[in-house]
């Protein structure tokens, strides 16, 4: 019908927007956020790694590169388990479900 519409040049009125619609609307908008902040997170930390793994090859006790390893190997978990829960639909559900808990209306 809109593609009709379209071709005809009628506008139509916008679609109706159920209800049910806004807290999942807002839930896709708050996993884009996450992920995005997640990947440059976990891009930082990938680079702190391989600073870190050079460095120690040339000076094995320096603290701040093995700082480095813990903090990225620390994460990894955390990183897998939100990688993970956002490619499968059960994992979503349960997302959604602890945003629902934090997000109460």
């Amino acid at each position: 019908m809109r593609s009709i519409a379209k071709e005809q040049c009628v506008t139509l009125p916008s679609h109706r927007i159920r209800k049910a619609d806004i807290p999942k609307m807002r839930f896709r908008l708050w996993l884009s956020q996450k992920r995005t902040e997640f990947s440059k997170e976990e891009i930082i930390l990938t680079r702190q790694w391989r600073y870190a793994l050079a460095a120690l090859a040339f000076f094995p006790e320096m603290q701040q590169a093995w700082d480095a390893l813990a903090n990225y190997y620390n994460a990894q978990a955390r990183f897998a388990l939100f990688w993970h829960s956002t490619s499968d639909k059960i994992g979503r559900f349960w997302l959604y479900r602890a945003w629902r808990r934090r997000n109460a209306f």
